[in-house]
């Protein structure tokens, strides 16, 4: 060990930094979306629920590293762990004489990283299987009992990529280890609410493209939340998506590029520009920029309706936090602060919004909610 960490270590770190520097200059919008996507809780229910679903421990730990990225820097930090810990499992397995190979596990990490339809579970799921390929003893009655136990409860907690632990199984034990395995995953269909293909692939491992919206989206989404007018103008004045050119005449407003006036006439309002989960949270934007707060919580209900794995999401929660605030229902924002208290990104907004929800006479004086207020009352807000 003391070999590893004087030659090997500052390979494998080098290599995991430059993964988690590649990730924060080029992909902070897919961060930030993958965060949007879940509402982790902190509470003994939630981990429960997830436990309850074949892969579910992989896909509860993934949700809990997930939520770090509300800062993308803290995601970034998040990735290179993984591929930090990655290679470590990787030399671990095929020992000093092909140690050169380890660092591939960070490649896979970050390619993972990047496939927008791909969430942290598999990941975590993977790592979790190459982990108990690390324990897996190699004969006698021992190694019979860990491949019992790990093809049955191993796939209940990480999901069909425990079949990794196949490879490292003696041959003799491989054809007993791959049946057992599939028994697991068609027994699982009587107890689990999922058919049994989403079963074999896994439940949270890959997510539907069409519901999620494009990379474009997500980047112009993630570039409006940051106030980076100039490059929305210049990335996207000619994209043909109705959310974005929202944003695009918005971002014109704040450089000072159309009046106010030319704002309001310009914004589309049709359907198709909520045709996504990405395009759904960039209208959200969009209107609360342009003072619209109840058609910026349909659109936080319209992207919360839209992520695939039919998860909540903590941003959409803070959003209908402060529509609801604004429009006259307090209660009911009072309801969703109670659930965005028990998070650790949304925590802090919950609590600054908690006197707000107790005392609705305080919003008139908020320097933000209080005009956004008064332009409800004094205009024509309306769902489409």
């Amino acid at each position: 060990m003391k070999e590893y960490f004087s030659r090997l270590f500052p390979l494998h770190l080098a290599v995991a930094l430059a993964v988690g520097g590649f990730l924060m200059a080029r992909y902070p919008w897919l961060m930030a979306a993958r965060e949007a996507s879940q509402l982790f809780l902190w509470n003994t229910d939630y981990l429960v629920q997830r436990l309850l679903v074949p892969g579910g421990l992989a896909q509860y730990v993934g949700e809990c590293l997930v939520q770090c990225f509300y800062h993308p820097l803290w995601g970034a930090a998040v990735y290179a762990v993984l591929c930090l810990t990655a290679q470590w499992v990787t030399f671990r397995l095929l020992g000093w004489q092909h140690r050169l190979w380890s660092p591939l596990a960070a490649v896979v990490v970050a390619v993972l990283a990047i496939q927008v339809y791909v969430p942290l579970t598999l990941t975590v799921a993977l790592l979790m299987a190459a982990a108990m390929m690390l324990a897996m003893p190699r004969q006698g009655m021992t190694m019979w009992g860990a491949v019992l136990l790990t093809m049955t409860a191993g796939y209940w907690l990480t999901g069909p990529a425990v079949a990794m632990v196949l490879l490292r199984c003696r041959l003799k034990a491989v054809p007993a280890a791959a049946v057992l395995l599939a028994c697991s995953i068609y027994t699982s269909s009587y107890v689990a609410p999922y058919p049994l293909r989403q079963l074999a692939r896994g439940v949270d491992y890959y997510w539907e493209m069409h519901h999620m919206g494009s990379a474009d989206e997500m980047r112009c989404d993630w570039q409006i939340r940051q106030g980076r007018w100039a490059d929305i103008v210049a990335d996207y004045a000619d994209s043909p998506a109705a959310a974005i050119q929202n944003a695009v005449q918005v971002a014109r407003f704040h450089l000072h590029h159309i009046s106010e006036q030319e704002l309001n006439r310009s914004i589309s309002l049709s359907k198709g520009a909520m045709h996504s989960q990405a395009g759904a949270f960039l209208m959200s934007e969009v209107c609360m920029q342009i003072g619209m707060a109840q058609m910026s919580q349909r659109a936080a209900f319209e992207a919360m309706e839209a992520i695939p794995n039919h998860n909540k999401s903590g941003r959409a929660l803070r959003r209908l936090v402060e529509t609801n605030l604004v429009t006259g229902y307090p209660q009911v924002a009072l309801k969703y602060i109670g659930l965005l208290r028990q998070t650790m990104a949304y925590r802090a907004f919950a609590l600054r919004l908690l006197p707000l929800a107790r005392h609705p006479a305080l919003i008139k004086e908020h320097p933000y909610y209080g005009p956004l207020q008064n332009a409800y009352k004094e205009s024509h807000d309306t769902f489409f």
